[in-house]
């Protein structure tokens, strides 16, 4: 059996603002969890990604940061239960499950009934949510998590911990707009950005049956796409040319990479009629285009957000049937280690997403 954890949880977390002069400062805490619900389940933690919306947060790019006082991020999380609600069924001491960004919901709107959990008004985020005995969700960079067994996803055999956990987040991002826009045969697709999110988002759509093009302004990220098993690259450091040669050309764009610092006309010029764009990474910053462009030729621009759980349950089993995997660069779940790889995140040094063990982990 499984042993559960005491009252208190040990976790990295931020207690200020973070990122200035690219230094990252988190620091050990020792921390109450929630109070222990019936719909709840914990889990002993094998696994946790960085994700990007860990950078905003902490750099407080997003808006305030809730600290109470500390603020521990981390929203791909993969563990083995330790702890089942009374009202909690389907689940075992010691099956490995993983949560997203998404902990919590209402589960009685018609979105939540409806199976779109995720666009839920009172959807509560697994970092930095509100629980409803009033505490904050604390995140993955710890030793153990709490949250709705209903938003706990069983993972597949074929997916290790450390491959499965930024599927949870990173994974569904791509997988969700993909899917609901219809990507398949007979669709051409470009992805721009190949990075945490792009390197996903192109093994998607090839699997999907589409037509995948890769698009990155460096040239050194051509030999990576060819690796992903993608033959059609796309170097946009010469937009005026990429422009010439590739307009209206797509049926559907995924922008992965930080649109603030793009024009996204740019990429809507791509399109064909009845095109969409949609942005799957969230900037800091507000997005400008040119509204003629769009309504000249009955083109789209939408976004998307992450992905219910009946669909991250999917994604998972399809990336064991499809051989989707992600590229990990595993580290040791310590100060120095975290510090560290947020640091080689927001710089981009990262090929493609770190996943962070805690020492022990049999992850």
């Amino acid at each position: 059996m499984s042993q559960q954890s005491d009252k208190q949880y040990n976790g990295i977390a931020s207690f200020a603002k973070q990122g200035e002069n690219g230094r990252y400062e988190l620091k050990p805490w020792s921390y109450a969890h929630k109070k222990f619900a019936d719909d709840d389940l914990e889990v002993k933690i094998e696994a946790s990604g960085i994700c990007g919306s860990d950078l905003h947060t902490i750099r407080h790019g997003w808006g305030d940061v809730m600290y109470k006082p500390g603020a521990v991020v981390g929203h791909e999380i993969v563990g083995r239960v330790t702890r089942i609600g009374k009202g909690v069924k389907g689940f075992e001491l010691g099956q490995r499950v993983g949560f997203g960004a998404q902990a919590g919901s209402c589960l009685s709107c018609d979105l939540c009934k409806s199976g779109w959990e995720n666009l839920c008004e009172k959807e509560i985020p697994t970092y930095q949510g509100e629980w409803e005995d009033g505490s904050v969700s604390q995140g993955g960079y710890a030793d153990y998590y709490v949250g709705k067994a209903h938003f706990a996803i069983p993972i597949p055999d074929g997916l290790s911990s450390e491959v499965a956990a930024p599927l949870l987040c990173a994974g569904i991002t791509t997988y969700s707009p993909l899917k609901n826009h219809g990507v398949g045969p007979g669709k051409k697709v470009a992805i721009i950005g190949v990075g945490g999110l792009g390197h996903l988002a192109l093994q998607w759509a090839k699997a999907l049956g589409a037509d995948v093009y890769a698009v990155s302004h460096q040239e050194a990220k051509h030999d990576d796409v060819h690796e992903l098993g993608i033959t059609n690259f796309i170097n946009s450091a010469d937009f005026e040319k990429v422009q010439e040669q590739y307009a209206s050309t797509f049926d559907f764009i995924l922008c992965t990479n930080d649109m603030s610092k793009l024009p996204l006309t740019n990429f809507t010029s791509l399109l064909k009629p009845f095109g969409t764009v949609c942005i799957a990474s969230l900037p800091e910053g507000d997005l400008a285009f040119n509204a003629f462009d769009i309504s000249g030729k009955n083109k789209s621009i939408t976004g998307s957000h992450i992905g219910p759980p009946g669909q991250i349950k999917e994604m998972l089993q399809f990336a064991v049937d499809k051989g989707v995997r992600t590229w990990v660069d595993v580290r040791p779940l310590t100060v120095e280690n975290v510090n560290k790889a947020l640091s080689d995140v927001a710089e981009n040094r990262v090929r493609y997403r770190v996943v962070l063990v805690p020492e022990g982990s049999k992850a």
